[in-house]
């Protein structure tokens, strides 16, 4: 590259990251009745295993899936424990083993979150159209595909 000229993907990944940014401090929840988005993440997470894999998770699996440290997790669940949201029950087939569970109003909460995520999400479709919609709906798609593959978040400690 010549002194002076600027490489066009370098323009390009700054504007990725500016777009990237604006994206999630707009799409990203707010507070909704006391729960924080951290916590919807983990109720969300609860309800999906037990819709789509009829499973109650454990703390250690939330840890894994959320990628985050045990403490974080019970620390998250304490509080949703506290506010009505989630409860632990002891399983029946390994007594050692705690589940955690959504309540019926960690049910409701939940839905509601997702009815106003689902609300957004009707609104950008009208504003960009069906088509533009699946086409962005396949670019996430694969951008999240390129960042699990190689996952930029491993190598945090790298940076400190």
């Amino acid at each position: 590259m010549e002194v002076g000229t600027v490489d066009k993907n370098d323009l390009i990944a700054k504007e990725l990251f500016h777009s990237l940014m604006q994206f999630r401090s707009h799409f990203r929840p707010k507070a909704y009745k006391g729960v924080k988005p951290g916590e919807y993440k983990l109720l969300f997470t609860i309800k999906s295993a037990k819709k789509h894999h009829g499973v109650d998770l454990t703390v250690s699996c939330l840890s894994k899936y959320l990628q985050v440290t045990a403490p974080s997790v019970t620390q998250l669940i304490n509080r949703l424990e506290a506010d009505g949201l989630v409860e632990r029950r002891i399983d029946p087939n390994d007594r050692r083993s705690v589940k955690v569970m959504l309540t019926e109003k960690g049910e409701q909460v939940t839905e509601k979150v997702v009815d106003a995520y689902l609300q957004k999400l009707h609104g950008l479709i009208g504003h960009l159209g069906e088509e533009k919609s699946k086409q962005f709906a396949e670019l996430l798609s694969e951008t999240i595909e390129y960042f699990a593959e190689n996952d930029v978040s491993s190598k945090r400690d790298e940076w400190r």
